[in-house]
C-alpha cells in the first residue's frame, strides 16, 4: 500500500490495543499520532475537526471511507491504463492489419498493371504480327501481278513473232514443219494459260514449257543455237512444284540478249539438281556475256521481280532462295551463268 496510508495504519494499531485492554481511547495517556492529520494526503476537513476533539472514532470512520476512496480511485486509475494498454494494442493491431491490407493492395495492384503491360504487349505484338502479314500478302500479290504483266508484255511481241515464222513456213510451202511449229506454240500457250492460273506448278510442266519455248525459238532463229535440258529423275520429279514462271525470264534473256549478232554456233544449257527439298538451276549460255545497262530494260525489270519473288518464298519456306548472276567473261569465257536456288514443295 501506497506510504501515505501508514499514519493510518500505525493508528488502527494502537486503537486495537487499547480495545484489547478495554480502555477507553480517550484515556490513553498522551497518546498522539505520529502525524497530523494536515499530513495525511486526501483527508477531508472533517477529519480534522475529529481529531481536535479526540473523537477517533469517526476519525477511523474517514480514514477508513478516504482510504476506500483512495483505492477505488486507484483501481479505476488501474483499470484506465489497463484500458489505454489494451487501446493501444488494438490500435497498433488495426494498424498492422491496415498495413497488411495496405501491402496486399499494392501486390495485387502490380500484379494487376504486370497483366495489363504483358496484355497490351501481346496486342501490339499481335498488331504488328497482322500488319506484317498484311505487307506480306501486299507484296506478294504486288509481285505477281508484276510478272502477269511481264508474261502479258511478252506475249503479243512474242505471238506476233511467231506467227511471222509460221506464215514464213506457209509460203515456202513447209506443211510438216508448220504444223509441228504450230503445235508447239499451241502447247506453249496452253501451258502458259494453266500455269498462270496457280500459284505453284509441278516441275515438269515448267520444264516442258520452257522447253516448247527454246525450241520455238530455235526455228525462229534459223538454228542460229541449240539447247540441251538436264533435268532431275522422273522418280524425284513427280510430287515437286515451284511458283510459275521463274526460269523462263532467264531463258528469254539468253536468246533476245546473249544469241544475237554472235559470230559462233550459239549454246544454252539448262541444269537442274534437288538437293534436301531445294532445287539448284543452273542457266548458261556462251553468248555476248553482260552488256551496259542504258536504260531500265524488261530484262532488268523482270530480273528485279523474280528477286522479290524468290525472298518472298524464302520467308514462307523458312528456306534459302537466292539468285545470282556470273559473267563468264570473269573466268575467260564468253556468256553468261545464272544460278538458281529455289525452295520446293510437295504436291
Amino acid at each position: 500500500m501506497h506510504s501515505s496510508y501508514r499514519p493510518f495504519l500505525l493508528f488502527l494499531l494502537l486503537s486495537g490495543i487499547c480495545s484489547c485492554r478495554q480502555q477507553p481511547l480517550s484515556s490513553t495517556p498522551a497518546v498522539t499520532p505520529v502525524f497530523t492529520a494536515s499530513q495525511v494526503v486526501g483527508a477531508p476537513s472533517v477529519y480534522q475537526e475529529y481529531y481536535n476533539k479526540g473523537d477517533y472514532q469517526n476519525v477511523l470512520r474517514i480514514l477508513d471511507s478516504t482510504s476506500n476512496t483512495a483505492l477505488s480511485e486507484q483501481d479505476e486509475k488501474q483499470m484506465w491504463k489497463a484500458a489505454a494498454v489494451q487501446g493501444l494494442k488494438e490500435l497498433e493491431s488495426r494498424q498492422q492489419q491496415m498495413l497488411d491490407l495496405s501491402r496486399q493492395y499494392n501486390y495485387h495492384q502490380q500484379i494487376i498493371l504486370v497483366l495489363i503491360m504483358i496484355l497490351l504487349a501481346l496486342g501490339i505484338f499481335t498488331t504488328l504480327l497482322l500488319i506484317r502479314q498484311r505487307r506480306l500478302v501486299t507484296t506478294k500479290m504486288s509481285l505477281e501481278l508484276e510478272q502477269r504483266l511481264l508474261r502479258r508484255q511478252m506475249e503479243p511481241h512474242f505471238i506476233f513473232n511467231t506467227l511471222s515464222v509460221l506464215q514464213s513456213f506457209i509460203r515456202r510451202d513447209e506443211k510438216d514443219k508448220s504444223v509441228r511449229y504450230l503445235n508447239k506454240f499451241s502447247r506453249l500457250l496452253r501451258l502458259t494459260l494453266e500455269n498462270s492460273r496457280h500459284g505453284l506448278v509441278p516441275l515438269h510442266r515448267e520444264t516442258e514449257a520452257i522447253e516448247n519455248y527454246l525450241s520455238l525459238q530455235v526455228v525462229r532463229f534459223d538454228n542460229v543455237f541449240d539447247y540441251t535440258i538436264q533435268d532431275i529423275p522422273e522418280e524425284d520429279n513427280s510430287d515437286i512444284c515451284i511458283p510459275p514462271m521463274l526460269l523462263q525470264p532467264f531463258v528469254e534473256n539468253a536468246i533476245q540478249h546473249g544469241m544475237r549478232n554472235i559470230a559462233h554456233h550459239g549454246h544454252i544449257s539448262i541444269a537442274l539438281e534437288l538437293k534436301e527439298d531445294i532445287l539448284h538451276c543452273i542457266i548458261e549460255d556462251n553468248g555476248q556475256g553482260l552488256q551496259p545497262v542504258k536504260k531500265k530494260e524488261k530484262h532488268t525489270l523482270s530480273g528485279t521481280v523474280v528477286r522479290e519473288r524468290l525472298k518472298m518464298l524464302s520467308h514462307q519456306t523458312g528456306k534459302a532462295a537466292t539468285l545470282t548472276i556470273t559473267d563468264k567473261q570473269t573466268e575467260g569465257r564468253t556468256g553468261v551463268r545464272v544460278t538458281l536456288m529455289i525452295p520446293v514443295q510437295r504436291c
